[in-house]
């Protein structure tokens, strides 16, 4: 199997966070904490499902991702038997996930999609056959001749 077949594989992604804590004394026996946090993921990932010359099957997901928190609590601190504590919590998720994978079936919208990234209809597969000849196979002559090379 040649690795230069169909589409390479790309895959990105990134991730960072903050976070934020605050404590602050209220007098002589209670203290206040607020706990402040942000995360940010993000992928985009391509991959060739079949491993043609022209992928046939290539896979596209990119999603990112947005958590914000807040925690704020009040907690007694003097010496007594009894101890306390009250707070909140509060979590804010914004997932924008987008997941296509791109099937071509003879359709020229998707060959112009495939074609976008960087699919090279000149390359051979395992088996010597070029996109050209996939797509003659198929039964697409209007593809077959999209992709022919130019003379």
């Amino acid at each position: 199997m040649n690795i230069a077949d169909g589409t390479l594989p790309q895959y990105l992604r990134g991730l960072y966070s903050a976070t934020l804590k605050i404590d602050q004394h209220l007098g002589d026996r209670v203290n206040l904490t607020s706990i402040s946090s942000y995360f940010h993921s993000y992928a985009d990932v391509t991959v060739d499902v079949d491993k043609g010359p022209l992928p046939f099957l290539t896979a596209h997901q990119a999603f990112k991702n947005d958590v914000g928190s807040q925690e704020v609590r009040l907690a007694n601190t003097g010496d007594g038997a009894f101890k306390w504590l009250v707070g909140v919590f509060a979590q804010a998720n914004e997932p924008s996930v987008f997941t296509n994978t791109v099937a071509f079936t003879g359709d020229l919208a998707s060959l112009e999609l495939l074609m976008k990234h960087q699919a090279d209809p000149s390359i051979r597969n395992t088996d010597g056959k070029t996109a050209v000849d996939i797509a003659t196979e198929r039964g697409h002559p209007d593809v077959a001749r999209l992709l022919a090379p130019r003379r």
